[in-house]
């Protein structure tokens, strides 16, 4: 069953993101639900020979931090990472162009004060160079 693998994969990441052991984890799984599940279940679980039991997929996905959703995505860990570091170099990118769009701005506002002022002059110059 596709979801079984999944799911097992998701169970085992998370689980080792949050530097958790096999012995651990079940027991920080048993002291929430007040269950008596072995490190080998899950290990069933995460290899794929077995399929966690549908009410214990709420407590699994809190204890690992994540969504039911996620434990059911089939898009690759590595493929969400890259998509979240390419996110944050796109962020970074936005700000420096927001920073530079700022210093446009402001050179433009002054470009447009000193037109302003040459534009005043040569008015006038030409009013005198009439009157003469």
């Amino acid at each position: 069953m596709k979801y079984k693998n999944i799911i097992g994969e998701k169970i085992a990441f998370y689980r080792n993101e949050l530097r958790l052991k096999r012995p651990t984890f079940i027991e920080k799984l048993n002291d929430l639900l007040g269950s008596k599940y072995s490190p080998q279940a899950l290990y069933s679980w995460e290899t794929g020979k077995a399929m966690p039991p549908a009410d214990l997929l709420p407590p699994l996905a809190s204890l690992l931090n994540i969504s039911i959703l996620q434990l059911f995505s089939d898009t690759e860990v590595q493929e969400t990472d890259e998509l979240l570091e390419k996110i944050d170099l796109l962020s970074e990118e936005v700000d420096e162009l927001k920073k530079e769009v700022d210093l446009l701005r402001k050179e433009n506002y002054k470009l447009e004060g000193k037109l302003e002022a040459s534009n005043s002059i040569l008015q006038d110059m030409i009013e005198n160079y009439k009157r003469k």
